[in-house]
């Protein structure tokens, strides 16, 4: 059984700051997806990064795919968002006129 429970978008902003963070950092990236490595280098955040992007694949925000590399090296998982992640984003923008800070 799930609960769920109604909270305003603005609340679920600034509940969320560093999912949003994570959405907004891959949402600025050309192409519109970002290696992880770039991407928690760019959040500048390791360990929970991790934890961020992990959650934001399972609630269905960002998918993740790999791409071969260029010439010799490992392959590289790009991050991407789905149309929930950017429709989240949307809705959040609306609100808050673009204003979300860290």
């Amino acid at each position: 059984m799930t609960a769920s429970i109604e909270v305003s978008t603005s609340d679920f902003a600034n509940m969320n700051q560093g999912l949003i963070h994570l959405l907004q950092a891959i949402d600025s990236s050309p192409g519109g997806s970002i290696s992880t490595f770039k991407l928690l280098k760019k959040l500048k955040s390791t360990g929970y990064g991790q934890h961020i992007i992990r959650r934001a694949v399972k609630e269905g925000y960002i998918a993740r795919k790999e791409q071969p590399p260029e010439g010799k090296g490992n392959y590289l998982l790009l991050n991407y968002l789905t149309p929930k992640g950017k429709a989240l984003l949307k809705k959040i923008s609306d609100v808050n006129n673009c204003n979300i800070t860290n």
